[in-house]
Order: C-alpha cells, then structure tokens, then sequence
C-alpha cells in the first residue's frame, strides 16, 4: 500500500511481485483485491499546480522542462484511464467527493495525477 484512499474508496498501490497484468514496480488503483487500472509512474506533481495564467505564461525554461515532463507522464497515464463505463464512473464520482472540479479542474489525468503525487509527498515528509 502506497496511500490509502488516496480518492475514496481507491487505494493507491505498488506492486512488490510481478504479474502478467500487473508488472513489478507499477503503480495500481485497488478498489478491493485486483487493480482498477494499473500505470508506470512515475508520480508527479504538476509544478505549476494553482498558478495563474500570467505566473505560467512568464515561467522560467526550467520550469518548462517541469511541465512538459510532467505533461509527458500525464499522457501515458491517460492511456491506464480507459477503463469500463461503470469503473470509470466510480473513479470519476470519487474524484469529485476528494475534490474534483471538472469544469475548473479540467481533464481528470492531470488532476489526479498531481493528487497521487501529492499524497504520497505528505506521506513521505511526516
């Protein structure tokens, strides 16, 4: 276990052996025993998490390079989100009761992307 409902009713899990479906390494969402979804990692945080449009417009090129990486691990995410129309109900609804604003969020692979990290950040600095 990485962290424990990291959305409700989701916990964020490292898988420690390996597995045709789950490889060694990998990162899964669990709902009960097997993964809902399953990705490579790594996590990251969005570096311009909260900034406004002007704050990003005039970041420094090394902020850039943040978040294009980080846009880069978002896409290959994107690719573990393709899931059943009733998984992916439950992920979306528990995404919106941990905070998840659509509308002002916008796409959910970088919203929960930046939140898995997050949640693993606190966890590691206390």
């Amino acid at each position: 276990m990485v962290v424990e409902n990291v959305v409700p009713g989701f916990n964020l899990m490292l898988a420690a052996g390996g597995s045709e479906h789950w490889p060694k390494g990998w990162y899964g969402l669990v709902e009960q025993n097997d993964p809902s979804l399953v990705f490579e990692g790594p996590l990251l945080q969005d570096p311009t998490w909260g900034w406004t449009d002007d704050a990003i417009n005039a970041m420094s090129p090394e902020t850039d390079v943040e978040q294009e990486r980080f846009f880069a691990i978002v896409e290959k995410f994107e690719d573990a989100l393709k899931l059943d129309a009733m998984t992916g109900y439950r992920l979306v609804s528990a995404c919106m009761q941990a905070g998840f604003l659509p509308r002002e969020d916008g796409a959910l692979q970088y919203w929960l992307m930046h939140r898995m990290a997050t949640k693993v950040a606190e966890l590691t600095a206390g």
